[in-house]
């Protein structure tokens, strides 16, 4: 006799219909481009929100405003390294405060709940300004990296022709190019939790509506 929930053939061998009721299999990560550049150990930087190869120009970040460009972690992994390259320094003992946002979903990206305050970097120095971290991302996760700046200062941004374009065109299509980032306004401070609800796309790099400054990450693993 077979009881109730077992399935019995005289070959041995389950219907199709079968599989109906079972698990699937557990995902895996889709092995595009992003997948692969994660190179941990060998100190190489990847800055968020590009997706593209080109020599960093370089643009204004002034104070007030909470930027976050899209990081893409389809293998997850672990940062040990958010950063900035200083290019015109601010005032003596000025500060920048790096961070890492989750969005809200998997269906309003928009940067939501803070994952990590990374704390401060100098700005009144030139070159690259480094927060120590040691956060692990999950993989095929989306992450928001994170500046805001206490005194205006000159860094290294992402050319917008080379941008992902994660935010898409306005409905009128008019703008000159898509959106990259998001940016809200904040006054100087630890990073908010979460992430100010009211904020606009960043649509180019040279200050309209804001910003989009090179925020590098390094992978340890």
């Amino acid at each position: 006799m077979v009881a109730i929930g077992q399935v019995w053939t005289a070959t041995g061998v389950l219907p199709d219909w079968v599989g109906q009721f079972q698990d699937p299999p557990p995902s895996t990560p889709t092995k595009d481009r992003h997948y692969y550049m994660q190179v941990g150990a060998l100190d190489r930087w990847y800055v968020a929100g590009l997706d593209g190869a080109v020599v960093l120009s370089d643009v204004f970040v002034d104070t007030g405003v909470l930027i976050a460009m899209p990081l893409f972690a389809p293998r997850g992994g672990t940062l040990d390294r958010l950063a900035i390259r200083v290019t015109t320094v601010a005032g003596a003992g000025k500060k920048a405060r790096l961070g890492i946002y989750a969005p809200t979903s998997d269906k309003d990206l928009l940067p939501s709940a803070l994952v990590l305050d990374a704390g401060e970097v100098a700005i009144d120095a030139l070159g690259m300004q480094a927060a120590s971290i040691a956060q692990d991302l999950t993989a095929k996760g989306l992450y928001w990296i994170a500046l805001t700046v206490s005194e205006k200062v000159r860094v290294k941004d992402v050319s917008p022709s080379l941008a992902i374009p994660i935010l898409g065109y306005p409905n009128d299509l008019e703008a000159t190019y898509p959106g990259i980032g998001w940016v809200a306004t904040h006054a100087y401070a630890a990073l908010p939790d979460p992430f100010p609800l009211a904020g606009l796309a960043i649509i180019t790099s040279d200050g309209l509506v804001a910003p989009s400054p090179a925020l590098a990450v390094r992978f340890s693993g």
